[in-house]
């Protein structure tokens, strides 16, 4: 459901993008042949430091020792000092008096997805946060359930939680699993964020936005964003109610009113992840009639043989048989599927852009199972779209809108799960 709402509203948005307003701070300088070396010498030391970057980043989330995290933390300074130094120079410029509207545009996305207007000493630290968030929410471990032996409490959240949110039938062992890693996991990071959001809001109007949501939103490039928002949500939410409802009283079926009221709220361990996103995993509970199925093939999978390189090998046949690209040969030499047993890493699912037209890749440590199919193709979406726009300006390589690449990948495996 959730998927739907968004990419409807997304795609929407897309089609109907209103004009940048000009209300971010800008300068004096109307010299048009000057903003254009700047933004092509920007737009070639922007990829290279983005390369230098990832691949720090990715040799520390794939091997997590000292030394590669030094090296990790050692780019990313760099990079931060090459965003300052940008930023200033970008706020030089009169882009409302620019002829070149893609001058324009690119000076005005600059400025306006920056915290550089931050001072040294903060702009560091708040890319420091950042960091140490990441670290928190990757790392975080916590105790099986009916067992705090010091020795057991090894689950991560990538896989071991999110395996067992999705399979488990018993609500006091998920009730367990959610409270423990939300626990674990907030205290750590509630001071940080809050920081964090200081140092946000005060960027955010040093740049000439109300604060760090309205620069966010901002680059929706919508007036009417909100609006937008609350009309969609208008048209869904009778649905969702309905749907809401049918679920809840399929769970209590199952669980009993002990564990969910039967006119209350849906508890969210209940919904077969950790925050409640994605009920997929409850079709078992949930479905209408008995004989009903779902796109369930895990125990095929199995019998076939299947294995992590295997199933995204799947994926790419359907993005091929779509008129896709191909992966290209760096993809498969340096992507990770199956969870190393020599080193520690990060396994938390994520697709990864190289910034040079040809390095792309994937990180995982998943096994074998119908929630790995849909995430291939979910990830591999990431990358092709990498591709396709791999050969536009550095600071036009993202999506449409901070939201178009998850809708995107969402929309692609609603076409994959259904059968």
């Amino acid at each position: 459901m959730q998927t739907i709402f968004f990419y409807l509203v997304f795609v929407h948005l897309v089609l109907n993008v209103c004009d940048i307003e000009a209300r971010i701070i800008e300068g004096t300088n109307t010299n048009l042949v000057d903003a254009l070396q700047f933004l092509r010498e920007y737009n070639n030391e922007g990829s290279e430091i983005c390369f230098r970057v990832n691949t720090a980043r990715w040799n520390y989330a794939t091997n997590m020792t000292d030394t590669n995290k030094k090296r990790m933390v050692d780019e990313q300074k760099h990079k931060a000092k090459f965003d300052k130094v940008s930023w200033k120079k970008a706020v030089t410029f009169n882009r409302s008096v620019l002829s070149d509207p893609t001058a324009k545009r690119q000076l005005t996305f600059l400025i306006a997805t920056s915290k550089a207007s931050l001072n040294d000493e903060k702009y560091n630290e708040i890319h420091h946060l950042i960091s140490e968030m990441k670290d928190v929410y990757a790392q975080t471990q916590i105790c099986p359930f009916n067992n705090f032996d010091a020795t057991f409490c090894n689950i991560y959240l990538e896989p071991d939680i999110t395996r067992l949110m999705a399979h488990s039938r018993n609500p006091a062992e998920l009730l367990h699993v959610w409270k423990e890693w939300h626990d674990n996991v907030g205290p750590p990071l509630k001071n940080k964020f809050m920081r964090y959001t200081q140092l946000a809001n005060q960027a955010a109007r040093m740049s000439g936005f109300a604060d760090a949501g309205d620069q966010m939103r901002y680059v929706y490039e919508d007036d009417d964003f909100e609006q937008e928002l609350m009309d969609s949500w208008s048209h869904l939410e009778e649905l969702y109610k309905e749907l809401f409802t049918y679920v809840r009283r399929k769970l209590v079926l199952k669980y009993g009113s002990e564990f969910i009221r039967t006119d209350g709220p849906i508890p969210v361990h209940l919904l077969g992840d950790l925050w409640g996103q994605d009920w997929r995993n409850t079709f078992d509970i949930v479905k209408p009639y008995s004989w009903s199925k779902d796109s369930e093939v895990t125990d095929e999978m199995l019998k076939q043989g299947f294995t992590p390189l295997k199933i995204y090998q799947m994926a790419e046949e359907f993005y091929l048989s779509l008129g896709l690209k191909s992966m290209p040969p760096e993809f498969w030499k340096q992507s990770i599927f199956d969870k190393p047993t020599d080193r520690k890493i990060q396994c938390t699912t994520s697709a990864w852009d190289f910034c040079n037209g040809h390095d792309f890749r994937i990180k995982q440590c998943r096994q074998v199972d119908m929630e790995s199919l849909s995430v291939s193709h979910h990830e591999m979406a990431h990358i092709q779209y990498y591709m396709y726009y791999a050969e536009q300006p550095y600071l036009y390589r993202e999506g449409a809108n901070p939201a178009f690449h998850e809708g995107l990948a969402n929309a692609i495996v609603l076409s994959v799960i259904n059968p």
